[in-house]
């Protein structure tokens, strides 16, 4: 039986928001103690996907969205 290849990233995130102003936030890759401040959530998403193989995927309930046949 082949064993699944399973990675796994760690990041530290800190969002903000001052009166009145768009949220903000820091983050840091755990690994590399690469860091960075965003200012959208599309800076945030982009740290993430350069610190993982390929872009973010959303894996919620996609597989079960086909039928209730469950093998």
């Amino acid at each position: 039986m082949a064993q699944a290849e399973y990675q796994r990233h760690a990041f530290v995130v800190r969002l903000w928001r001052e009166a009145g102003l768009p949220w903000r936030g820091w983050v840091q890759h755990a690994a590399s103690q690469e860091q960075r401040y965003v200012q959208s959530v599309e800076e945030l998403v982009a740290f993430l996907n350069d610190h993982t193989v390929g872009p973010l995927e959303r894996r919620a309930t996609h597989g079960n969205e086909q039928g209730g046949d469950h093998a």
